[in-house]
């Protein structure tokens, strides 16, 4: 009619095709509010983070991966390269354990003795009644010096000794190597033998001469 007045609020279900308190609920639901509105409207209205993706896997697809990420491969092939690996590092540690340390050790007694006689022959005919103590002074270096020569000449040649031989270890390294080895242990001797000391406490049972040059002795069947 004309000049009737247009009211004061609006309806609340004008435009929306239905009463939003038909249900006798203080609110409407949202399937009534979905099939109103729009489907862009209505995906619109919903926060990104709310709305349903499409294509998304069933929950049990991601957490099979999940899990199949999560467990370890356990095959043949990688199980038999653990043991390898652990086997090897046992026998690493049995190689140079205190027992090879024993065997170094009663290998190197044996051959000071052997070189130290035939350097004590050697130096006694020189020394045959002179007591001066600067000729004897050379005679003690001629004697250093023969054992160490007899040291060198047995490794050089053989690539082991006889007491390494007896205790099964050999020298595996060239003779320019063993040589290195040979003019290292002087001062690995020299001082006080703290480089045979050292052995004690090397990881692999390694003096001086061995750590400088990379080469000790091993056992003949490694």
């Amino acid at each position: 009619m004309e000049g009737q007045e247009k009211p004061l609020f609006k309806p609340l279900g004008e435009g929306l095709g239905f009463h939003p308190y038909a249900d006798g609920l203080p609110y409407a639901t949202t399937s009534k509010v979905s099939q109103a509105l729009p489907k862009s409207a209505a995906r619109a209205s919903v926060p990104p983070q709310f709305q349903q993706k499409q294509n998304v896997r069933p929950a049990g697809d991601w957490r099979a991966q999940l899990q199949k990420q999560a467990t370890p491969d356990l095959s043949q092939k990688n199980t038999q390269a653990v043991v390898d690996h652990f086997v090897q590092l046992e026998s690493r540690e049995a190689e140079f354990g205190w027992a090879y340390l024993f065997r170094r050790c009663v290998a190197g007694v044996i051959d000071f003795f052997m070189a130290a006689v035939a350097a004590n022959l050697l130096t006694r005919s020189l020394s045959d009644g002179i007591a001066d103590p600067g000729v004897l002074f050379i005679h003690a270096l001629i004697w250093i010096f023969t054992i160490w020569a007899l040291l060198l000449a047995q490794d050089f040649v053989f690539k082991t000794s006889i007491g390494k031989w007896l205790l099964g270890l050999r020298l595996k390294g060239s003779r320019i190597r063993i040589l290195g080895r040979s003019l290292a242990m002087i001062p690995s001797f020299g001082f006080v033998g703290v480089g045979l000391v050292w052995m004690l406490f090397h990881g692999k049972r390694r003096a001086w001469h061995d750590d400088v040059t990379g080469l000790q002795p091993t056992r003949s069947s490694s």
